[in-house]
């Protein structure tokens, strides 16, 4: 797709400049709550510069951080340090990639502090706000890189990936999609005599029984869907799939081992682990290699999500429901 000619107003350049400030004086990311609650003027911006990649929010929608778009757009000495200690990690990565001896084996951050000649502290902190923007390259990873012992496995992909110039430059396409995508989605609103309506998606019964957390992200995916903006789409239910494993067994780690617990504690059977890890893998695709899933895949992750969803929040309380309702069995003697 060609570039398309793209600045930031006013606005959404102070909205990140404002992000980054809290960012850096806090070394952590930043509630995004309280930061919509502490500039209002922000909450519409906040929404759109997710959606442009610029800022990154968590899959509940609790925390923000400054993507590398974003600090290269703000580009003062704290941004530039950490894109600047980004591309010597991935410097490193790729160095033990291609040495043989080392390809299969994990690289400890504490080692990777000491060959960059950094502290600890702020090698973390780089990691933490990089990590979304460079995981396709982290390849194999401990959920939390500040812990101790994390390491990193790099991925083959750093063999392509080799700067964080690269990784601006895939964030700028991801960027552009999203806008034409927006641009498609406005010109179909305009020209369709008659809107698919939300319910064609997710029914109004299910919207209503989910916890409030997961309606902003249904409420997008129902325009994406019926729109053909499948990437979004399947992202989209990617979050959702997250946000459901992390409501039933707690921020224990990536996806995968999320849906393990969920196994191990009899949440899901065997055929419902196989389902939703092929889901997964079509929305890992769209978000981290740059996969435009076809139009039956997304409908068949759709299918997936729906189905889990309903079966959790309507099935099973409705199913709790009818045994209360039903007399009790009278014994005879």
């Amino acid at each position: 797709m060609p570039g398309i000619s793209f600045s930031l107003n006013k606005l959404e350049r102070r909205a990140l400049e404002t992000l980054c400030a809290e960012t850096f004086a806090t070394r952590e990311l930043v509630d995004a709550p309280s930061f919509r609650a502490d500039h209002e003027e922000f909450m519409d911006v906040m929404s759109h510069l997710v959606r442009l990649r610029y800022v990154d929010e968590d899959s509940s929608g609790q925390s923000y951080s400054p993507t590398v778009l974003a600090l290269k757009e703000v580009d003062d000495e704290q941004c530039c340090r950490v894109l600047d200690i980004g591309s010597m990690v991935l410097a490193v990565l790729y160095e033990h990639y291609k040495n043989k001896a080392t390809r299969r084996a994990n690289l400890p951050i504490a080692d990777l502090a000491k060959r960059l000649e950094i502290e600890r502290q702020e090698l973390d902190f780089t990691l933490l706000l990089l990590k979304n923007s460079v995981s396709s390259v982290l390849g194999t990873y401990t959920s939390n890189l500040q812990q101790e012992d994390a390491y990193i496995l790099p991925s083959e992909l750093v063999l392509k990936r080799r700067s964080m110039e690269d990784l601006i430059a895939i964030q700028v396409g991801w960027r552009d999609q999203a806008l034409q995508n927006s641009h498609v989605a406005l010109a179909h609103e305009q020209s369709a005599p008659v809107r698919t309506p939300p319910s064609a998606v997710f029914e109004t019964e299910l919207i209503e029984a989910m916890p409030e957390g997961f309606r902003q992200v249904l409420a997008e995916i129902e325009v994406a869907v019926p729109n053909g903006l499948s990437c979004l789409s399947v992202m989209g239910l990617r979050a959702v799939l997250d946000m459901f494993a992390t409501e039933q067994v707690g921020d224990v780690g990536g996806f995968e081992r999320k849906i393990d617990r969920m196994a191990q504690e009899r949440l899901l059977n065997s055929n419902q682990v196989e389902i939703i890890k092929a889901a997964l893998e079509v929305g890992h695709a769209a978000a981290h290699r740059m996969h435009v899933p076809s139009d039956a895949e997304c409908l068949q992750v759709l299918e997936v999500v729906k189905h889990l969803l309903s079966e959790r929040y309507l099935l099973a309380p409705n199913a709790r429901k009818l045994k209360d309702s039903a007399p009790p069995r009278i014994r005879h003697r």
